[in-house]
């Protein structure tokens, strides 16, 4: 009888003493079309070194309002590059097509995108969105008399017509108008260093499942 009893006692008492790892259930976010996620570069890029077809990674910035956790990374590749010319800047251009987490991964469908207030705004959660009316298709190019890059937009039939945006790293806030090449300039490569940070324009809605282990 005493063995009996015991045999039913102790998995009722492991099971109150033991933290529970089942998983709650699924917990889903929804980001929708237009979502600017602040993001870094996991690697150096470079618009003299690399090729099409290149993997690129990059982190959820700490310093992001879309939701995702820091530990999330987007994958996508180099979908153009031009090095630099005595007649042109270096181009580089990026997309994103799948997002990583602990749990797995998905597909997305994301662009480069500028962070510059000029081009985001926040929505009622604080979460950056896209400005309407400057979405356009966004590329890094490399200009500006101290290095980096600019993400900016191509206006009309390349370099013809203009381009603008906004530079990243030290110099943010340059602005390059095609109209005042008269000005000195230099065309350089676009070297964008590991840490470098820009957004990522989702293209369509992207629902982000989380289990979380439930404990006591």
């Amino acid at each position: 009888m005493l063995l009996k009893k015991t045999s039913i006692l102790l998995p009722a008492l492991a099971a109150f003493l033991l933290p529970s790892l089942a998983a709650t259930p699924v917990q889903a976010q929804r980001l929708p079309t237009g979502t600017v996620v602040k993001v870094r570069l996991m690697d150096a890029l470079s618009s003299e070194t690399a090729r099409v077809g290149d993997r690129v990674r990059v982190q959820v910035s700490d310093k992001d309002r879309s939701g995702l956790s820091s530990d999330t990374v987007f994958v996508g590749r180099v979908t153009e590059v031009k090095r630099a010319t005595n007649s042109a800047p270096g181009v580089i251009d990026l997309r994103f097509g799948a997002l990583e987490q602990s749990g797995g991964w998905q597909p997305v469908s994301g662009d480069l995108y500028s962070l510059d207030d000029r081009y985001v705004r926040e929505d009622a959660s604080g979460r950056l969105v896209g400005k309407r009316e400057a979405k356009n298709k966004q590329k890094f190019v490399g200009l500006g008399a101290a290095g980096g890059a600019l993400l900016g937009y191509v206006l009309g039939d390349g370099m013809k017509d203009g381009l603008k945006g906004a530079l990243l790293g030290a110099a943010a806030g340059y602005l390059y108008d095609q109209q005042q090449k008269k000005k000195e300039q230099s065309y350089r490569n676009v070297d964008l260093k590991e840490g470098e940070e820009f957004g990522i324009y989702l293209n369509r809605p992207v629902t982000v499942r989380e289990a979380r282990a439930r404990r006591w």
